[in-house]
Parts: C-alpha cells; structure tokens; sequence
C-alpha cells in the first residue's frame, strides 16, 4: 500500500467517525431549540382552554398536588402565562425535583 492510499483509507473513516459525531450533536440540538413546540405536541395535558373564570387560589392548588403525591408538600408553584397549567414542583432528599401539571 502506498502512502496516497493509507491517506485515503484514513480520510475517509476518521470523516465518517467525526460525520457522526456532528450528526449527533446536531440532532440533539435541533431537539433543544425545538423543545417548547415538542413539549406542546407531546405533553397535551400542559395546555389548558382559557375560561372566563377566576383562578384557583394558591392553597387550593397546593392542597390538590399534595393529595395527588401522597401527602409530600409542595415547595414551588410556577405560573407561566394564560392557556398553561400551573407547576407544583415538589423536593426530594436527593436534591431532585418532581414536578406535576395541576
């Protein structure tokens, strides 16, 4: 083998190796600059009908989640804008954070 063909052999599979690499890192990019609209498209239960009605007080909320979870309190209840349900993120001992839609 001559040293143009070890030259080829190489171009071609490190291209194809870091071609891959760039393939991943795009997809997975892509899917995070898309995340509001997929999250939209995957996770219904988010987005609610705007009713000409009053809004739940907070205790209200807070009391439901904490049914729905067994009894663990809440810690966080985020708003986000009109059409959205409320996050009631509640705290684990492993510094993890559960969220639920209410």
């Amino acid at each position: 083998m001559n040293m143009k063909k070890i030259f080829a052999w190489l171009h071609l599979w490190l291209g194809l190796i870091s071609g891959i690499v760039v393939f991943i890192i795009s997809i997975t990019g892509a899917i995070y600059a898309w995340q509001p609209e997929i999250s939209e498209f995957t996770q219904p239960y988010r987005f609610v009908t705007v009713e000409n009605k009053p809004y739940k007080s907070v205790t209200d909320i807070r009391a439901a989640a904490e049914k729905a979870m067994n009894g663990k309190k809440a810690f966080r209840i985020l708003y986000e804008e009109a059409g959205k349900a409320p996050v009631v993120q509640f705290y684990q001992k492993s510094l993890t954070i559960i969220s639920t839609y209410m």
